[in-house]
């Protein structure tokens, strides 16, 4: 039996281990497998507990390299070896930690096989059977070991591997020379060592190129970002520096400060402002509060609500626009990682940069990632930093969208490098997906993190990680380059064709295994079309000429609901919803039988017997004389898209708050009928309606209560009307009745009379206070006007009329009726917002109506 290489031996360790993993999550024992290489392949999620780790973070790193780096102290050593031989078993225990003592017993074990061993490293948390004492006088007498045990499972270890792994190369070069002709392969074999020197050079230097590249950029983003940031330090410093000049600073003064930063500098860019947070004891909260309402703000409060024993709220803040406006007042000193900044800061007396925040600014639109940078400011100026602790006024600080302010810096690199580079920053000094604080090309969430170096920046007493991914279009970071491809192929190339020349000899037998290669890649072709069609995630149906189906995939089955042995052999119209007349069928076998495909929508009725909008392409599959042989149709539900596009077209004609047509529908609406009325001889009626007294419930009740006012008034009006008229709410209080085929004046009055009576009844659901009326202008076709324009003008002109005469509130249009200033909105545009109401209600411009 032929022995396994390397590589299937670990992938079926890892395959069987990825079945098992599950199980060995519950152990206690961390487990881990390495290669021959020392790279970790697999390992459980106790290993990632026990060394720190965000789970499976370490597949593919060098176990020696992630070691050493958790390690806190020296180690000591225990090993048993066979000195000259191969590793049977070892062990080493570790301090990771020494308050609480925190140790870890690691013991490795070799897997036996032909090629170089993996090792299975199996680790265990002996904190509770171990003392620091002990632990002390181990560590002693075990310093020169840990270097011998080192050395051992390093470089003796891969010494051995590499001179297996020479061994079996051999083996394997010489068995496949010895099967064809040794010629031509020789000719290949030597221009492709050749050409592997000269690219391996070029791969080296490339890789030197771009750890010098990657170093630079580092350092000029981290540079960058640190000026920003100390600028911004600066910033709130001279703030500080104007309170601490000035016995109570007001807003025009610390207005004058900021717009005084803002035209002598543009390092502020990104930067969402500046402001200040006063420190306020609950004694003192109320008289706060009630400064901040006499200064302007009548609704100032300071949140959240709640009794605590001191408040650190948001006074002043600049540039005071919409999205810092939703922090004033935000006590910031009651969110726990804000206030562990802002008490570092007042003990220390220096500016103290928070952890990651979500800023009181965000919201779900452009949503960024926050910090702040808090600087105090106390009441004595020249006392001690410890005596200034009792007298602490509050904190400059600075709220920052780290996105904007990123790339504001990264805007400053003068680096053509920077173009398509990735950059990194994360809270802390490790690259934990829960710490990003700022992604430009979104590698993270993309897992395209393969290659960056990272640089710790220190500011403010906190710790940042930046790193930087070079551009792909870039030398990459194992040196690969345009002039490595350019080296790779120009000697491949010549190698190829050098070898051509020979290989001439042998071509029978490569013919014979091209055939056979062949045959074998159709056969997967074969299968892998299969595996496509079955597995496929739309619905796909076959069926001949004659329209009976031949073979559909699962998801068709559980689209339709018909088992695969129920449609075999049936017709497609099994699926007929009766909701297509003839001519629709007719159309699609025409263009299908003309252009060999058609696509569009059409309603199926399912086995359960529900009808469904499918999305149907059918493809015609021709033989070798282009006649049909297959038809294959491709289906996908798209019912609820259908009815979302309704529920749209629906929305764009009526109103939304009373559902009623709107202005569109109604000029749409009355210009068809005045055509049909030109046409057959027969009136058309406009009765204008404007609701009196509805800006007092407004004002008194407030608008969610004229909403329910008008959506009354609305249903009132529906019962008044006959079926065939039109009800439309123009816009704010104003509503117009279409009456096709309109009676004689003394009906359309009549209506006036009883839409009047409608508006006037008590509306005791809501307050009996309430007292709403309407008034009325009618004008007919053809007696007022021979157009929608000029019947629309002489509706409006009754109306005005209406509200004039208290007595009479329908007025009939008498032709010498004119309409004051302003028009109603009937005659504006359509696109005109005079008549619009706050969130698609009444809004503001209720009082600007009629009433």
């Amino acid at each position: 039996m032929a022995l396994m290489d390397t590589g299937t031996l670990v992938a079926e360790l890892r395959r069987t281990m990825g079945r098992l993993d599950t199980a060995l999550g519950e152990i206690d024992e961390g487990l881990v497998l390495v290669n021959e290489a020392g790279e970790v392949q697999w390992c459980n999620a106790p290993f990632d507990a026990l060394v720190g780790r965000a789970r499976l973070a370490s597949l593919g790193h060098d176990l020696h390299s992630l070691l050493p780096l958790d390690i806190v102290g020296a180690p000591i050593l225990t090993i048993e070896q066979t000195r000259g031989g191969i590793t049977k078993t070892g062990r080493i225990t570790a301090i990771l930690s020494r308050d609480p003592i925190r140790a870890l017993e690691v013991e490795w074990r070799p897997i036996p096989t032909e090629e170089p061993n993996p090792f299975l490293f199996v680790f265990r948390d002996i904190s509770t059977r171990i003392s620091l004492e002990e632990l002390q006088k181990k560590i002693d007498q075990a310093e020169q070991n840990w270097q011998t045990t080192n050395e051992f499972l390093s470089d003796r270890r891969h010494l051995v591997n590499r001179r297996r792994s020479w061994l079996n190369a051999c083996r394997k070069t010489w068995k496949k020379i010895a099967k064809i002709t040794a010629l031509p392969w020789i000719v290949l074999v030597g221009g492709l060592l050749i050409t592997a020197a000269i690219s391996e050079q070029t791969r080296r230097f490339g890789a030197q190129e771009h750890l010098r590249i990657e170093s630079n950029l580092l350092e000029a983003v981290t540079d960058a970002i640190q000026n920003k940031l100390e600028i911004d330090i600066s910033v709130l410093g001279a703030l500080a520096g104007l309170f601490n000049a000035s016995n109570e600073v007001n807003r025009d003064e610390f207005n004058t400060f900021y717009e005084t930063v803002i035209l002598n500098t543009r390092e502020l860019k990104g930067v969402q402002g500046i402001g200040f947070a006063r420190w306020i004891p609950a004694t003192e909260l109320t008289r706060f509060e009630r400064r901040i309402r006499s200064e302007g703000f009548p609704a100032f409060s300071v949140r959240p609500p709640g009794p605590r024993q001191g408040y650190g709220a948001i006074e002043f803040l600049e540039p005071f626009d919409w999205r810092n406006q939703r922090a004033f007042g935000f006590d910031m000193y009651s969110e726990p990682i804000r206030r562990e900044a802002m008490q570092r800061a007042a003990e220390s007396g220096r500016a103290a940069l928070s952890g990651k925040v979500r800023l009181v600014q965000e919201t779900d639109e452009d949503l960024q990632r926050g910090a702040l940078i808090y600087l105090p400011v106390y009441a004595e100026k020249g006392a001690a930093t410890q005596a200034n602790k009792r007298h602490l006024v509050g904190w400059t600080y600075s709220p920052l969208r780290l996105k904007d302010l990123v790339k504001s810096a990264l805007d400053t690199v003068d680096n053509a490098d920077l173009d398509g580079t990735g950059v990194l920053v994360f809270d802390g000094d490790q690259p934990l997906t829960p710490n990003l604080l700022f992604d430009d090309k979104n590698l993270v969430r993309r897992n395209e993190v393969r290659h960056p170096s990272y640089e710790r920046l220190n500011i403010a007493g906190r710790t940042w990680l930046v790193g930087v991914q070079l551009s792909p279009q870039l030398v990459g970071p194992n040196g690969i380059s345009p002039a490595f491809w350019l080296n790779l192929l120009l000697g491949v190339s010549g190698s190829a064709i050098a070898a051509l020349v020979t290989r001439i000899l042998v071509s029978n037998h490569l013919a014979t295994k091209e055939a056979l290669a062949v045959s074998e890649k159709a056969g997967r072709e074969r299968a892998l079309a299969s595996t496509v069609f079955e597995e496929s995630g739309q619905a796909i149906v076959v069926s001949n000429p004659e329209g009976r189906i031949v073979q559909a995939n699962s998801s068709f089955s559980q689209l339709t609901g018909y088992r695969i042995s129920e449609i075999k052999g049936q017709r497609t119209n099994l699926l007929k919803s009766g909701r297509h007349d003839a001519a629709f069928y007719k159309a699609m076998w025409d263009g299908l039988l003309q252009k060999g495909f058609w696509e569009g929508d059409i309603w199926n009725r399912l086995r359960s017997g529900e009808v469904r909008r499918h999305h149907l392409s059918i493809t015609t599959v021709r033989d070798e004389n282009l006649q049909p042989r297959y038809y294959v149709g491709m289906l996908q539900d798209v019912t609820e898209r259908h009815q979302a596009e309704e529920a749209v077209r629906f929305m764009a004609q009526h109103d939304t708050l009373t559902g009623l047509a709107n202005r569109a529908m109604l000029m749409e609406q009355l210009e068809r009928q005045l055509a049909l009325a030109k046409r057959h001889g027969h009136g058309v009626a406009l009765i204008y309606l404007d609701l009196d007294g509805f800006k007092p419930v407004n004002d008194r009740f407030g608008h969610h209560v004229g909403d329910q006012v008008l959506q009354i008034v609305a249903q009132r009006f529906r019962q008044v009307i006959r079926d065939g008229d039109l009800l439309c709410r123009q816009g704010g209080d104003e509503f117009v009745v279409l009456v096709p085929e309109a009676g004689s004046t003394d009906e359309l009055l009549k209506m006036g009379w009883k839409l009047v009576e409608a508006s006037r009844a008590a509306y005791n659901t809501l307050d009996p206070a309430i007292a709403i009326s309407a008034s009325v202008g009618i004008a007919r076709y053809p007696e007022h006007g021979n157009s929608s324009a000029e019947l629309l003008t002489a509706a409006d002109n009754a109306m005005y009329a209406a509200k004039r005469d208290k007595g009479n509130a329908v007025q009939l249009c008498n032709g010498n009726q004119t309409m004051p200033e302003p028009a109603s909105g009937l005659l504006e545009p359509l696109d005109d917002h005079r008549h619009q109401h706050q969130g698609a209600s009444q809004g503001d411009e209720q009082g600007n109506g009629h009433g």
